[in-house]
């Protein structure tokens, strides 16, 4: 696989603080990618329910060439873990590491709340079941460019559904799953060309769904519920998508395109770069230390 230039240099093992430091900014820059770039912009219309319910779980994995099975592993233990419900991924545990200890949540929570209740349904019980639908795989020492990363991820889908097969006797594997990588240009030449420029995460990122949330999600579109709150998605572009029956990803990749061709390529861009320039310098410093 190709390997992709890093701005960091590190030993291949990190003592535990070192990686526990590095976990923390990785969780806070990938935080920065949500909410100021997928949720700002509006690019998922169910990302920032999603999250606020505390149906999404970022996992770290400090691998720099990891194998399929190892993702695998993690990703089942992400599902399933018993703290899943505990820590919705809207509930930051690492504001002392952002200048000033500012809280991008800030701004989403009324009056300075607790910083767990607005992540929790009806201000739930933190130890209230809540299903974990969506499993991030954020890889932050991944040495690996995106075309290669790519193809990793279509051998951990491969190699899933293969376990599936085995387990269920046939019918679809139970995740569906994205790539997501730093380096990717601009393209606006159509909505599916765009796509990968807005996967812009900080570092590589496997984005791992329950097909059983998509079924239920393709289910609100067909009952027209799906883009209901103004605060999913931009209702002007909505009325530029294209009719049903088009299917619900092309119609949300085709008001990214408008999106972006109003508010600006150069403007998503610099985002972009900012937090990527964030990430590089976080991750410089803690890595020098080791």
């Amino acid at each position: 696989m190709t390997r992709a230039p890093r701005p960091e240099i590190a030993p291949p093992r990190l003592d535990s603080a070192v990686a526990s430091a590095l976990e923390r900014e990785c969780r806070r820059v990938y935080s920065r990618y949500v909410t100021e770039v997928v949720e700002a912009f509006n690019l998922c219309p169910w990302a920032k329910r999603a999250r606020l319910d505390g149906r999404v779980r970022p996992e770290v994995m400090l691998d720099q060439e990891p194998t399929p099975a190892q993702i695998l592993e993690r990703i089942e233990q992400a599902f399933v873990a018993p703290d899943g419900a505990a820590r919705p991924s809207g509930a930051d545990p690492d504001s002392a590491t952002r200048p000033n200890g500012a809280d991008p949540g800030s701004a989403i929570r009324p009056n300075g709340a607790d910083p767990g209740s607005a992540t929790r349904p009806n201000s739930a019980d933190p130890g209230s079941a809540i299903r974990i639908d969506i499993v991030l795989i954020l890889l932050p020492r991944l040495v690996w460019d995106r075309r290669s990363f790519h193809h990793f991820v279509e051998r951990v889908r491969t190699g899933h559904a293969e376990i599936h097969r085995h387990r269920e006797h046939g019918g679809p594997p139970t995740w569906a799953m994205a790539d997501f990588h730093p380096d990717a240009k601009p393209d606006t030449q159509n909505a599916n060309r765009l796509v990968a420029f807005l996967r812009r995460s900080p570092d590589p990122t496997i984005q791992v769904v329950r097909r059983q949330a998509l079924d239920e999600v393709r289910g609100e579109e067909q009952q027209g519920t799906v883009f209901a709150s103004p605060d999913l998605l931009n209702l002007a572009d909505l009325a530029k998508l294209p009719p049903s029956p088009e299917p619900l990803h092309e119609r949300v990749a085709a008001a990214n395109l408008s999106t972006v061709e109003r508010v600006g390529i150069e403007h998503v861009a610099a985002v972009l770069d900012a937090i990527r320039a964030d990430r590089d310098h976080a991750y410089t410093r803690v890595l020098g230390s080791a």
